[in-house]
């Protein structure tokens, strides 16, 4: 198993487990499928973590889509003297999408993911807009407006843990196929995260600019605004702007080229990030 730090091999580290998984259709009407797996995790001598992991999605007739998935924990050693129960539910995620028409469409979620403790002590980065560190509901309507104009609205509350109360989350995005040009893609949105100590702003676009038959560059700007509750609404202060440059290129049928450029432009990182990748298809 690779360290969590790099991709470096650890003899230390131990994975085993087992998977099964089950599908049944009915024509063009329905079909269920439902996997299962088994799986422990060793640190060195030290058991890691213990699982069942068993997800399983539900369509019919293209216009309703579930998804549902859950684990639970198999404590021993350690984890028992922690959790004092044998079993215990570590995450649940549930997922709706039901086409009212066929240009419109809901969707539901109810979410209660969160970080599974290891042996290791792992450094988690904290952020508000990461989707699986929001345990809570939401809802969402998307509209297409036509064959190249496409919205989303959707909103939210995470759950308060502790003495802390619920977050209040609104999201907003629009994509635009072959505008301006043929093979010329855009999208464009923001994300808003009300919290009791934190007003969180996140605003971003990307555009697809194709050059030639086989190269085409992404680029995206997204910027980051945090503001203190201790500060009038309007006083956001930039936490992170930046720019992304990616582009892919196969040079023959075997070999090819993977590049990316970051650029920060904001007060506290005003530097680059360049990464280029030349490689093999086995």
């Amino acid at each position: 198993v690779p360290t969590y730090q790099s991709t470096a091999l650890d003899i230390g580290k131990k994975r085993v487990g087992l998977f099964i998984s089950y599908e049944k259709k009915r024509k063009d009407i329905d079909r269920i499928v439902l996997s299962g797996a088994l799986s422990t995790e060793y640190e060195n001598s030290l058991i890691s973590r213990d699982a069942i992991y068993i997800q399983g999605t539900y369509t019919r007739l293209n216009n309703l889509y579930v998804y549902q998935s859950f684990e639970i924990d198999l404590n021993r050693s350690w984890r028992y003297d922690l959790n004092k129960s044998r079993f215990s539910l570590a995450n649940y995620f549930l997922s709706a999408r039901y086409s009212i028409t066929p240009t419109l469409q809901a969707d539901f979620s109810f979410d209660t993911r969160s970080h599974i403790r290891h042996a290791e002590n792992r450094n988690v980065p904290d952020s508000l807009f990461i989707d699986t560190n929001n345990k809570g509901m939401r809802v969402g309507l998307s509209l297409k407006l036509s064959r190249s104009v496409r919205m989303k609205l959707s909103g939210g509350i995470r759950f308060g843990q502790g003495n802390f109360s619920n977050t209040n989350r609104v999201s907003y995005s629009l994509y635009l196929r072959e505008i301006p040009f043929k093979r010329h893609n855009m999208s464009m949105g923001f994300s808003y995260v009300g919290t009791e100590l934190t007003n969180a702003l996140r605003l971003w676009g990307w555009y697809h600019l194709p050059v030639a038959r086989k190269l085409a560059f992404d680029i995206t700007g997204t910027g980051y605004f945090y503001r203190s509750s201790d500060y009038s609404p309007t006083d956001y202060s930039v936490h992170a702007l930046y720019l992304d440059v990616n582009s892919y290129y196969d040079l023959s049928r075997r070999f090819f080229l993977n590049g990316n450029i970051r650029q920060y432009f904001d007060w506290k990182f005003k530097s680059a990030e360049v990464f280029l990748e030349l490689g093999m298809h086995l």
